[in-house]
């Protein structure tokens, strides 16, 4: 009986030791954020979330970003009904919000390429204004479907 016991006792100590490991390695994790968003944004001191909207950036503005490892800087076009506006392209009118930001199912159209980004040791710096932008994608600096609209249709 005491083989038994014993076998037991072993089997229990192995689990109760199992246990505990798991249980280290969780408290771990979660004091050290191995799950969650390792990126840290911050534009003049707010911090920015993927949901935050309105931000307005000055051209030449340092934003600063934390982040382990290599990140890469991408630009989309977005809008509402609210914030909606027409512009006229070699006598077409377009509409911000259906032809560009609603462009690629939804997601908008991308225009990192035509603005002047600068990686620096605290982050990166945009420069170039919308207006500029625009001109340079529509002017033939971003691709045309057939008929000469924006890209994305």
């Amino acid at each position: 009986m005491s083989k038994t016991r014993s076998k037991v006792k072993t089997a229990v100590t192995v689990i109760l030791v199992i246990i505990l490991l798991i249980l280290s390695l969780g408290l771990l994790a979660r004091f050290t954020n191995v799950f969650g968003n390792k990126i840290a944004v911050t534009y003049n001191g707010t911090k920015i979330t993927k949901d935050f909207e309105g931000l307005e950036i000055d051209s030449g503005t340092e934003i600063e970003v934390k982040a382990p490892g290599e990140y890469e800087v991408k630009i989309y076009a977005e809008g509402s009904a609210e914030s909606d506006f027409s512009f006229t392209v070699d006598g077409r009118e377009y509409s911000w919000v259906e032809d560009i930001a609603g462009a690629n199912g939804g997601g908008g159209e991308e225009f990192t390429e035509v603005f002047e980004i600068e990686k620096t040791e605290k982050g990166f710096k945009i420069s170039g204004g919308i207006k500029k932008s625009i001109e340079r994608h529509l002017a033939g600096g971003g691709d045309r479907a057939a008929g000469g609209a924006p890209c994305g249709r």
